[in-house]
């Protein structure tokens, strides 16, 4: 089968932390290939691209090849004028790789931009639309917009989306089933043996953006409270975005504070993730709005015990798996309390409760389902 995947996240070889969900997409790509099927990916350009795949890349023009998406602003007039050169560059290039690599199916990386691409092509082909929170929760709420994603989705073949509550809501939107498919990845396994962790220390961790909804302040906040009283604890904390400047000025002043006891840096490849991971005690995700962050696969891969908001799935995911703790989103108390608790008595999971959440988010699960509803839809 000749799959089209168009996404407007698929990461960089500089970049891999700045595409959040969509680092997922490679490790899919891979597996597609890998079970025999032609595969190519159609996605704006980029400045430090590196696309040495084993599946075709397209990619298509934009007026603001360094700003992210989610950056964009609807009362800019620039953003608005990019955003609308971004969807004309992208349905040309989209016909164009649909006849050259004779596309039988198409795969929408997420409801928007990548889906409107898909509704547009000039030969229709049969699409599949993979939801996430912002298509649904952000876009789904605004006037116009919501009438665009509802339009999306009803055209396609199928729907998925990345949780369990945004599918259901998924399904109020667009009226129509909506399957759950999570995003993951495959991360090499750090056995117990292989952890670095510094002893009698220990040591928190966040990996991901620095945007309201991902709760960076709570954790800056909570590391500021913990540190004043705790001298074997330590916060390490990377990533970027919206609020890069609070964030940094926060965490240069805890710094300047506590030393090497909190340290703050920028966006990691995959495998400076996975080095940070296997130093850590901890995994914190103290998001607000959230469905089932990648991240959070990855750390349970790497066998690193979690603390959780209750935003979207995570905490019925960690619940069910016994993977960590489980703190109220936006409770600032709740997360101290959590991280006191994993001082005072570290966390473990079981294997056999580890192994089965794995299987459940591994992506041979996600491709057998995907391939599965594309055969039968043919």
């Amino acid at each position: 089968m000749n799959i089209g995947i168009v996404t407007h996240n698929f990461p960089s070889h500089n970049a891999e932390g700045r595409a959040a969900a969509g680092n997922f997409v490679v490790p899919l790509c891979k597996e597609l290939c890998r079970r025999g099927n032609t595969v190519c990916v159609v996605t704006p350009d980029a400045v430090d691209k590196n696309d040495d795949y084993p599946f075709f890349v397209e990619r298509f023009g934009t007026m603001r090849k360094n700003k992210l998406l989610g950056h964009y602003k609807l009362w800019n007039p620039l953003d608005i004028y990019g955003v609308l050169n971004m969807l004309d560059t992208g349905v040309k290039k989209l016909d164009f790789a649909v006849e050259k690599y004779r596309i039988d199916v198409l795969l929408a990386l997420w409801a928007f931009p990548a889906g409107y691409l898909c509704s547009r092509t000039k030969v229709p082909v049969p699409y599949y639309t993979w939801c996430l929170g912002s298509d649904i929760w952000t876009l789904g709420k605004v006037p116009v917009a919501n009438r665009m994603i509802a339009n999306v989705l009803g055209k396609s073949e199928r729907i998925y989306a990345d949780g369990l509550q945004l599918a259901k809501d998924a399904e109020l939107l667009a009226k129509k089933a909506c399957g759950f498919l999570p995003t993951t990845r495959l991360l090499e396994k750090n056995e117990p043996a292989l952890r670095t962790i510094a002893e009698g220390r220990t040591s928190f961790l966040f990996v991901g953006r620095w945007e309201k909804a991902k709760g960076p302040d709570l954790f800056l906040r909570a590391a500021h409270m913990l540190l004043q009283n705790y001298p074997d604890m330590s916060f390490r904390m990377f990533g970027g975005g919206s609020m890069a400047k609070s964030v940094s000025a926060f965490g240069v002043r805890l710094h300047n504070l506590y030393g090497d006891r909190f340290f703050l840096g920028g966006y990691l490849s995959e495998k400076e993730f996975k080095r940070e991971l296997a130093a850590t005690s901890c995994f914190v995700i103290p998001s607000r709005k959230e469905s089932v962050p990648i991240a959070l696969t990855d750390a349970v891969s790497a066998n690193v015990p979690v603390v959780v908001s209750t935003a979207g799935d995570m905490g019925y995911w960690v619940k069910r798996y016994e993977l960590g703790l489980v703190f109220t989103k936006d409770n600032l108390n709740g997360l101290l309390e959590s991280l006191r608790s994993v001082a005072a008595k570290p966390l473990s999971m079981r294997p056999n409760d580890r192994e089965a959440y794995l299987k459940t988010f591994s992506i041979d699960s996600v491709v057998d389902s995907l391939l599965c509803d594309m055969r039968q839809g043919r």
